[in-house]
Order: C-alpha cells, then sequence, then structure tokens
C-alpha cells in the first residue's frame, strides 16, 4: 500500500483534478490524503472516494505543517507528497511486495 497528501489552498479544480486521478488509476492499493488550506471547503464535494480522506483546514497554516496533520493516519510504508498540479501515468508508482 501506498499513501499520498495534497495541500490545498485556493487551487485550479481542473488542475487538482488531473493530480487526484494521477495517483487514483495507479493499479495498487493506496489512500490519498487532501489537506485543505483554503478558508472554504468548496473542493470537499467533489472527492468522495474510499480512497480519498479531505482534511479541511481552514487558514492556510503552510506547507510542512498541513502535511504534518495526517502523520499519526499514515500506516503504509511509502508515502508520496503530492504538489497540487503533478500529473502522470499510471506506471510511474509502481509496488513490488
Amino acid at each position: 500500500m501506498i499513501t499520498a497528501s495534497i495541500v490545498l489552498y485556493n487551487n485550479d479544480f481542473e488542475i487538482l483534478k488531473k493530480t487526484v486521478n494521477s495517483f487514483l488509476n495507479t493499479s495498487i492499493k493506496k489512500k490519498l490524503y487532501l489537506i485543505d488550506n483554503s478558508n472554504t471547503n468548496k473542493l470537499e464535494v467533489f472527492f468522495k472516494s474510499p480512497e480519498i480522506e479531505y482534511l479541511f483546514v481552514g487558514k492556510n497554516i503552510g506547507f510542512g505543517a498541513a502535511h504534518n496533520l495526517i502523520l499519526n493516519k499514515i500506516s503504509s510504508n511509502f508515502h508520496l507528497i503530492l504538489n497540487p498540479d503533478v500529473v502522470f501515468s499510471p506506471e510511474v508508482i509502481l509496488f513490488f511486495n
């Protein structure tokens, strides 16, 4: 299993959707944490999936501090920190037991 986190702050939905889909389209077991530092949680409704956990902070606490909020939730051997504008093909993340 692999986990990933993306810190959000007033992001463009279309670009963010491509990043989220890039990660979710990988063929391995995964969990994505979206940590939203924006003032509103308007993006939450777009990301409903058992593989996604959305955390609304409600203020900009910064990139590093936001990623740190989910450290106690991670149970995977590998964790990926993604920027909200990264797009990749499913083959980029390979997992071997």
